[in-house]
């Protein structure tokens, strides 16, 4: 009974000097009253789960800028916030970061926290996920018309010919897409996964990717806690959640040496249009390492790739195909538009796919899936920074001091009424003129289009913004919709069940249900 008196005891000592000692930080508001003097409060907030809700209802009380903790604010704004914030480098990560590295804290470039081999890592990959060479790429738009029309649409066939019409688990099938989109890219077709027909590697993957949400926290945010409480026995985070992890650090090193060992071969169809390796390009130039440091510096860095890659288009597709679902009368205009590609993406096209070019121009298309990343965005939490050495300044809220971790979050960025009028509603729509025509900063209309376009802009932050924002965006997008297209260009869906659909209130935010979204396919033909 002792031990809790003992424990309280460094608590109540930073407690008392924070009531002692005062910052630029106590003019900020606070978001509750023990926000100025511990960070217990907000760490309770995250433990329950209602982070991302509760810091949007701080702002819509206080403000654009609001302190969570001693040493925490969040901001909710572009002049003073983002710009700041995320524009130019000064402020940097911090070791919040840490959690997302592998292979025995291996960081990936997403979780390195210094600038330098950030920048050197970026340098490598840039180019490799640029749109240009995303939507040049021979091997990929194979590799897209074999999963679409020799793996996805015969599925699809058979589930709306059922009798009675099956009903699809939508977030599983646009997991599995989404998976063996991505890893063809990195890895190429011939390597890349196959989750859209092999369910038992695809449902087994999922379990060991899903069963770690609930236990981020521990890692994320009590990192020493977790540590010390771990070297007592008493383990925070389940031993089924670093067994899932190994899993997956398994499966993509196996993806990984399957990869060197073709580059390595020689073989006669090296560099054909089929085997098109990101690791080939990505591993140089060589660190000063080892070779097995080499391999887990690479496979750390590609783990991230697919697992972002697949996590957060396979959350955006499932709520576009939600909300399409609700909105009948959409989904029909959407299917108009998709018809009119060349060649439509109907199975008596195959192997042919209309072009990156084509299909990124479609209108609806881009509308609903720009209001779906709007409003369902796939990571809606804080993205933590840290003020530089030499302070910094929110807002108006000057000389704050140095190591102030500050964050702004998708959620309530793109929920600013002045900017996207009923923002809780899903209105493709506001990414359209008058006509139909694709807003951009040139349009001219009675409304100000092109002005509208461009503050819409200013605060649409799906992929982050600054010189970290989501190097692999072009790569989700593309996928996306060439998914969007093939499925809506030959079936209609509709609601089976959607009570699990209600986002998660964490960093990466799918639905809360395990079959979230279950629909019937029906054909269009």
């Amino acid at each position: 009974m002792l031990a809790i008196p003992l424990l309280l005891v460094p608590a109540l000592i930073l407690l008392l000097s924070r009531l002692l000692r005062r910052t630029s930080l106590d003019a900020i508001p606070a978001a509750h009253p023990l926000a100025p003097y511990t960070p217990l409060w907000i760490t309770y907030i995250r433990w329950r789960g209602r982070e991302i809700a509760t810091i949007h209802a701080a702002h819509a009380r206080l403000g654009p800028v609001v302190r969570l903790a001693p040493m925490e604010v969040s901001v909710n704004c572009v002049e003073g916030g983002l710009k700041e914030v995320y524009a130019g480098g000064r402020y940097g990560k911090s070791e919040w970061y840490s959690f997302f590295s592998n292979y025995s804290d291996v960081p990936p470039m997403f979780a390195t926290v210094d600038s330098k081999p950030h920048s050197a890592r970026k340098r490598m990959l840039s180019s490799i996920y640029s749109k240009s060479s995303v939507q040049s790429s021979a091997s990929l738009q194979l590799g897209v018309s074999h999963i679409l029309y020799k793996r996805l649409l015969p599925q699809l066939a058979s589930a709306a010919s059922a009798s009675p019409a099956a009903h699809v688990d939508m977030y599983k099938l646009l997991s599995a897409l989404t998976m063996d989109v991505v890893t063809t890219y990195i890895f190429s077709a011939p390597l890349a996964t196959n989750f859209t027909e092999d369910h038992g590697a695809r449902d087994a993957f999922l379990h060991w990717y899903n069963c770690r949400r609930s236990f981020n926290v521990y890692p994320q945010e009590m990192p020493r806690l977790t540590e010390w409480l771990e070297w007592l026995g008493l383990r925070l985070v389940p031993r089924y959640v670093d067994d899932a992890n190994g899993q997956i650090e398994a499966m993509t090193w196996n993806l990984c040496e399957g990869a060197r060992t073709w580059i390595e071969s020689k073989t006669e169809n090296k560099g054909g249009k089929e085997m098109d390796v990101v690791l080939e390009k990505g591993e140089a130039p060589k660190m000063p390492q080892d070779d097995d440091a080499i391999k887990r510096e690479v496979a750390s860095e590609l783990l991230d790739h697919l697992a972002a890659g697949f996590d957060t288009s396979s959350i955006t597709l499932t709520y576009l195909a939600h909300e399409l679902s609700l909105h009948p009368s959409i989904q029909a205009r959407l299917r108009t538009q998709l018809r009119q590609l060349s060649p439509p993406m109907v199975p008596g096209s195959a192997p042919s796919i209309p072009s990156p070019k084509a299909v990124d121009a479609v209108p609806l298309l881009h509308a609903v899936m720009m209001e779906t990343l709007r409003l369902h965005a796939a990571i809606p939490g804080p993205q933590p920074r840290v003020t530089p050495a030499g302070g910094a300044s929110l807002g108006p809220y000057a000389n704050l001091p140095a190591g102030v971790r500050v964050a702004s979050q998708a959620w309530s960025l793109h929920r600013n009424p002045d900017v996207f009028p009923e923002p809780d509603q899903w209105r493709p729509e506001r990414w359209l003129d008058a006509n139909g025509d694709l807003l951009t900063a040139d349009s001219t209309d009675a409304e100000g289009g092109g002005e509208r376009f461009r503050e819409m802009m200013r605060w649409f932050w799906a992929f982050g913004s600054g010189g970290r924002m989501c190097i692999g965006s072009h790569l989700a997008v593309y996928q996306m919709k060439y998914i969007v297209a093939a499925i809506y260009s030959n079936y209609e869906t509709r609601i089976m069940d959607d009570a699990g659909m209600a986002q998660e209130d964490t960093y990466t935010a799918p639905p809360k249900g395990e079959r979230p979204l279950m629909v019937t396919f029906e054909s269009v033909e």
